[in-house]
C-alpha cells in the first residue's frame, strides 16, 4: 500500500481543491442530495490527501461537517455529514459517504413490490437472460434514474481524462 500511495505522488492532478468540490457537489446532485440545503447548512472542507502527511496526492476529500452533533454520551462526533473522495487525475469519484441522509431526496425505498422480487428464485433468476435481468431493475426500481457516469458528471471546465 505504501508503494502505491507514494506512487500516487508522481501523478498530477488535472484539478484543484475549487475543481474537487464542484465536482462533488455535482456527483451529490447527481444522486439527488439536496446540495442548498447542505451548504446552507453545514460548513465544507476539500483536503487535497498527503503521503506521509507531506507529498500531495492526486485525492481530494470534500467534507460537511456534522453541524455540532452529539454521541449518546454527550460527546461531540467528529463523523462528517457527508464526505466524497475525488481523483484528482481523472476525476472520478471514488468514495461517497452520506451519514445523514435526511438530505437525499430520494424516496427511502427504492425498491417497490420487494415481495414479488423476493418471489423470483435462484433458478429461475439464472434463467434470466442479461436483458431480463435489466428489466427487473426497471420493473422494481421506485424511482427511474438516467444511467449515472463519469461523463454525466459536468466537470465545469475541470480537465478529466480517462485512465
Amino acid at each position: 500500500m505504501n508503494n502505491y500511495l507514494e506512487g500516487l505522488t508522481r501523478v498530477p492532478s488535472l484539478i484543484d481543491t475549487n475543481g474537487a468540490y464542484r465536482l462533488a457537489t455535482n456527483w451529490l446532485a447527481a444522486i439527488d442530495v439536496d446540495v442548498t440545503r447542505l451548504e446552507r447548512e453545514h460548513r465544507s472542507t476539500v483536503t487535497q490527501l498527503k503521503w506521509l502527511l507531506r507529498t500531495p496526492t492526486p485525492l481530494f476529500e470534500v467534507t460537511w461537517d456534522n453541524g455540532g452533533k452529539r454521541f449518546s454520551n454527550g460527546e461531540l462526533s467528529i463523523i462528517p455529514s457527508i464526505s466524497v473522495l475525488i481523483a484528482g487525475d481523472t476525476g472520478q469519484l471514488i468514495h461517497l459517504k452520506q451519514e445523514d441522509d435526511s438530505y437525499s431526496k430520494r424516496p427511502a425505498a427504492l425498491v417497490k413490490n420487494l415481495e414479488k422480487l423476493l418471489a423470483i428464485s435462484d433458478e429461475e433468476f439464472l434463467k434470466y437472460t442479461p436483458e431480463q435481468r435489466s428489466n427487473l431493475v426497471s420493473e422494481f426500481a421506485a424511482v427511474q434514474y438516467p444511467p449515472i457516469t463519469n461523463q454525466s458528471i459536468s466537470t465545469n471546465g475541470c480537465a478529466t481524462k480517462a485512465r
